[in-house]
């Protein structure tokens, strides 16, 4: 079985297994490809409700996994069924999306992969771009089940009008907005060693993963400048150069490490390419961060 063929299996499953909020013409089960990341497709499942404004929306792979694994497509359904019942009002008012006031301080960054930009998304989305990256633009909507629940709302063109506010007011205020957080940055040694037993690791050398708090798109906190400049001035180094890891972390290295330039690039496209989901590819380019900002080694 596909899993395409899974996913509408599950779908005719949730119009008996949903509560009755789904049924009677109340709800729609719906099956759809999305474009996430890198322009890679992923199938999902959305239920909506006619009395509530947004829908989740399920990603399947990992439930096709489960089921490849050997889980009953009955348990799997279920399961599933209660995640859209317990996340269909995940606490983002629809009406007050409408109103700018309401909803800026919920307005963030996000760096995109490498491959997301196309003419398309620039006549439809409100973006910026940094050397050789993209960065879209979100309404962030928390919910319990971020990883596999819809998370966020990309900002259009078309969303200005609504707010009565310009593509700088967007940006300047998410920037702003990212400027509150607070990023997570961690050595490398610290998290081998969770996962090795410490006598087989060499000491700490200067290598540390910058991402935030949910380790979800978290290479955007290296938008951070704030934070990024007090993280350089520490060092006493004129740059701290920086591995794209993914789309949810950077690799920093202090300038000492860094000693063959072309040798790192390899590495990184070797790893990007063998190791790393296509959808959480961020670069296959080395950077560094200077006084001036992120900057492109080639």
């Amino acid at each position: 079985m596909t899993i395409e063929e899974f996913t509408n299996k599950i779908a005719e499953m949730l119009k008996e297994t949903l509560p009755e909020e789904y049924k009677n013409g109340n709800g729609v089960i719906e099956v759809s490809n999305v474009t996430k990341n890198n322009d890679v497709e992923k199938i999902c499942i959305t239920a909506k409700r006619k009395d509530i404004n947004i829908a989740p929306v399920i990603y399947t792979k990992s439930f096709y996994e489960k089921y490849e694994d050997g889980e009953e497509m009955e348990e799997i359904a279920n399961e599933i069924a209660k995640l859209i019942t317990e996340n269909n009002n995940p606490g983002f008012d629809a009406d007050m999306y409408k109103d700018w006031e309401k909803v800026k301080e919920k307005v963030l960054p996000r760096i995109m992969g490498r491959t997301c930009w196309n003419e398309k998304f620039a006549e439809e989305y409100v973006h910026d771009q940094i050397e050789d990256l993209y960065i879209g633009f979100y309404v962030e909507i928390e919910t319990e089940e971020q990883i596999r629940m819809t998370g966020s709302i990309k900002i259009k063109y078309g969303h200005l009008d609504m707010w009565g506010v310009a593509e700088e007011d967007i940006i300047t205020q998410a920037y702003t907005n990212l400027r509150k957080h607070t990023p997570v940055v961690r050595s490398m040694f610290d998290v081998l060693k969770e996962h090795i037993p410490e006598e087989q690791l060499a000491m700490d050398d200067g290598m540390n993963i910058l991402t935030n708090k949910k380790m979800i798109f978290g290479a955007t906190e290296i938008l951070n400048r704030n934070f990024m400049k007090e993280l350089l001035d520490k060092t006493g180094d004129e740059a701290i150069y920086c591995i794209p890891s993914s789309i949810h972390e950077w690799i920093l290295l202090k300038e000492s490490m860094v000693t063959g330039i072309k040798e790192i690039q390899e590495m990184i496209k070797t790893v990007n390419s063998s190791m790393v989901d296509e959808e959480d590819r961020l670069s296959d380019h080395l950077y560094k961060y200077t006084e001036y900002g992120l900057e492109s080694v080639f």
